[in-house]
């Protein structure tokens, strides 16, 4: 009969009524709940203040580092665990290795959601407008006189080269919006098919996955997140749906793959153009005068020229984005 010593022993250990034997621990790791659960602190604690506090880390700030380091921090200390109380077998060291990292994946979850920078939970759209897009001032359209429009064709360029997929958008009144469209993401070998993706306000948001991985899309602008939506691998690369934003700029990434990144323009009106494969676009029936231009490549940063806009014959501009381009108050465009 087990004496009221051993009895205490197994209870502090876990150990179910009738079930594992003495020194089986907490769901077989033979280590008590106080040592799993001092370990769990240990690697929280890495977790939180590896190379400076998570809630400080800048937005889009890479925190593969702090990951690695927590969850790899477990083992030696289970080990150390099971050493000191002299119950080490690989099987003891496996479960409560699994024990731990299982606990903290879900608490870590939970903590990044709430504590790394430019973090949402809900879906809660604000429109942004062409005055709040990041790294653009306030610029107030000119309006032209009724009915006096143009054309503009262009090119860009980069140290003399075309560069393909940039978003040309014009400073100009919205106008009639096309047609509604389906823009669709395509996602293989952890990147978008492509660096920039220009939408209206109209069109119809999809993602198709090609990868046996999972993936997410988390949307950012001016430092916080707008949603973030997880795409599973897409059953015969069938896309599915992913919310339209308002007016902005947009960058899209994934959490568990750095490179996987892309940006969404998106615009209310047809004013606006992507490059074709020499860098070449055209706007249509934009108002005459001075027109402020912004271009986006790959950063919500946009590289901004001033074209003169005629109405009797086409106008031209070519923007090499390699060189400095005016500062907002110069040329008479805000």
């Amino acid at each position: 009969m087990p004496t009221r010593a051993g009895l205490h022993d197994e209870t502090l250990e876990g150990a179910p009524p009738g079930g594992s034997p003495p020194g089986a621990g907490f769901l077989g790791t033979g280590l008590s709940a106080s040592a799993l659960g001092g370990v769990l602190v240990v690697s929280l604690a890495l977790f939180l203040f590896w190379n400076g506090p998570l809630w400080s880390a800048p937005t889009g700030a890479s925190h593969v580092g702090r990951i690695a380091v927590s969850y790899l921090a477990v083992a030696p200390m289970v080990a150390a665990a099971l050493a000191v109380v002299g119950r080490w077998t690989l099987a003891r060291f496996l479960t409560a290795v699994g024990v731990e990292w299982g606990v903290k994946l879900v608490v870590t979850s939970v903590l990044y959601s709430y504590l790394a920078s430019g973090q949402a939970h809900t879906y809660s759209p604000a429109p942004v407008g062409e005055s709040q897009r990041p790294g653009v001032a306030a610029r107030p359209v000119v309006a032209p006189a009724p009915g006096i429009v143009g054309v503009l064709d262009g090119v860009i360029l980069e140290r003399g080269a075309a560069v393909a997929g940039a978003i040309v958008v014009a400073d100009a009144a919205a106008g009639t919006p096309p047609a509604p469209r389906e823009v669709a993401f395509a996602i293989r070998g952890a990147r978008y098919d492509r660096a920039a993706y220009l939408a209206t306000t109209a069109d119809r948001l999809s993602v198709a996955n090609f990868d046996r991985a999972l993936h997410n899309l988390r949307a950012r602008t001016q430092g916080r997140t707008l949603w973030n939506v997880p795409s599973p691998p897409s059953s015969g690369g069938a896309p599915h749906t992913i919310p339209t934003p308002g007016v902005g700029v947009y960058e899209i990434s994934c959490d568990e793959h750095p490179q996987e990144h892309a940006l969404l323009v998106v615009v209310d009106g047809p004013r606006a153009a992507v490059t074709d494969d020499a860098g070449r676009f055209t706007l249509r029936d934009l108002p005459a005068g001075a027109r402020a231009i912004d271009v986006y490549r790959t950063t919500a940063a946009a590289t901004r020229a001033v074209a003169d806009v005629q109405a009797a014959a086409p106008s031209y501009l070519s923007v090499d984005l390699s060189k400095p381009r005016p500062r907002p108050n110069e040329r008479g465009v805000p």
